[in-house]
This record gives C-alpha cells, sequence and structure tokens, in this order.
C-alpha cells in the first residue's frame, strides 16, 4: 500500500497533497511501532496540529498530545533549520492534562491566547506547511518504505 501512495503523491502538486494526506496518516497509525518512528511520528506530528487547528482550534491537539512527542518534533524541526515551524510547534505546549484544567476545560486565558496566535500562524502558512508535508514524504521516501516493509 505504502508503494501505491508514493505513486500517487509522487504524481501530483504539493497543492492537492490534501487528498491523501489522511491515508498516509492511516497507514502510519496502522501499527505502534510506526507511529513511535523518529521520522515518522515528526510527520504525524505536524500534520495533526494543522488539521486540529483547522478542524477544531490547535489546543484540541496541545490537549491530546503526548509533550514528549511533540518537543522530539520541535527538536527535529529546529535541528533542520525549519525555526519558525519549531517556534510555533514549541509556543502551544502547556500543562493541559493537569486536573486543575483538564477536568472542567478551564485553561488559562494566556493559554488560549497563543493557541489563537498559532491558529493564525497556521492559517496563513497552510500552503507552506502543505508543501512541507509534501516535501518531507518525499526527501524520506526511501527510509518510510523500509520501516513499514520491516513491520509488514
Amino acid at each position: 500500500m505504502i508503494n501505491w501512495l508514493y505513486e500517487k503523491l509522487e504524481s501530483m502538486d504539493y497543492r492537492d497533497f490534501y487528498d491523501i494526506e489522511s491515508e498516509f496518516c492511516l497507514a502510519f497509525c496502522s501499527n505502534n511501532r510506526l507511529m513511535k518512528d523518529s521520522i515518522i511520528s515528526v510527520f504525524l506530528v505536524v500534520s495533526n496540529w494543522s488539521a486540529a487547528s483547522e478542524r477544531s482550534g490547535v489546543w484540541t491537539f496541545y490537549e491530546s498530545e503526548n509533550k514528549e512527542i511533540i518537543m522530539n518534533a520541535v527538536q527535529y524541526l529546529e535541528n533542520k533549520g525549519e525555526k519558525e515551524m519549531s517556534d510555533m510547534l514549541s509556543k502551544g505546549i502547556n500543562d493541559y492534562q493537569n486536573p486543575k484544567y483538564a477536568d472542567s476545560f478551564d485553561f488559562p486565558q494566556e493559554w488560549m491566547e497563543e493557541a489563537d496566535e498559532i491558529d493564525s500562524w497556521i492559517e496563513e502558512n497552510t500552503d507552506s506547511i502543505r508543501k512541507w508535508l509534501y516535501d518531507y514524504l518525499v526527501a524520506n521516501k526511501e527510509y518510510i518504505v523500509n520501516v513499514i516493509s520491516s513491520v509488514d
């Protein structure tokens, strides 16, 4: 299946990537070992981060995602020179799981303002995020195909 997805990916313009983005996510989430792979995890974090922003607001991503996984993606992005994206991704990391807030969804106003800023940034940069996701998959094709083949 992954080879078929890559054939589709490489035959389309990055602007149409959203047509198959969820299929890559499903392929990657089909096995816990895949989701723990650092290269695949970075893709899933950025994809889920931008998708959550579009659907319901980015704070829902931070509320449900593991902080360590986000921090690993932030570090990867920073190491690859994606400073602006890594800064925006790290900006929303807060203690959403703290029972003081989580039980009532009464998060501090500062967190919600940060989330609004991140949502605005994602909206303004949707095209570049889509291109980044597309290019990321293309650049890591051989690695990803090998990882998926090893768990099948």
